[in-house]
């Protein structure tokens, strides 16, 4: 995982705020993309068996797929990943504060103020799964075949969990989070 160490500075010991906090914002974004990855595993998994509903044991056992795949894209690709999570958490920060104001209109508009927030809502999903490298619309393409091989192997996974024994400090911190879900 060395770029893990380009994300996190300086590791010799002496830190300052500002390293401090681009070593925030980068782990922050590395688990806003396993998450966001762990979601789309659920959904295909969920589609892959033919159903429609995703289940708390179908996002942990997607969590379990990911917390085995994640890391096996190259490095570029998952700090490109990484990077452009950290743009879009940044855009969303500005984004944000305009909401706030929307917020005080809605109580003054009533019902006609909510309808146009949900609008307004979806909209601003819809730039930041642009910005995404693996948007919803691709995601949606994925053939109902892919989706059903997927389950054989999130299923082995799931299976094989408790004989799983990560080395990797990252690895194990992950595990141990996902032992710890109910």
């Amino acid at each position: 995982f060395s770029f893990l160490t380009t994300g996190f500075g300086d590791l010799s010991g002496s830190h300052n705020e500002e390293s401090t906090e681009r070593t925030l914002k980068f782990v922050l974004a590395a688990l806003r993309v396993f998450g966001k990855d762990g979601v789309r595993t659920a959904g295909r998994y969920v589609i892959g068996q033919d159903r429609n509903e995703v289940t708390g044991l179908d996002m942990k056992k997607a969590l379990m797929y990911q917390a085995r795949k994640f890391f096996e894209q190259t490095d570029e690709e998952l700090h490109d990943r990484i990077q452009k999570e950290i743009f879009v958490m940044e855009n969303e920060s500005s984004d944000d504060e305009g909401e706030e104001g929307e917020e005080g209109e809605e109580g003054e508009e009533g019902e006609e103020g909510e309808e146009g927030e949900e609008g307004e809502e979806e909209g601003e999903y819809g730039k930041v799964e642009d910005d995404d490298p693996m948007s919803v619309e691709e995601e949606d393409t994925m053939p109902l075949e892919e989706c059903r091989r997927l389950v054989k192997h999130v299923d082995a996974i799931f299976e094989s969990w408790s004989l799983w024994k990560p080395e990797d400090p990252v690895h194990c911190l992950i595990k141990k989070a996902i032992d710890n879900t109910p």
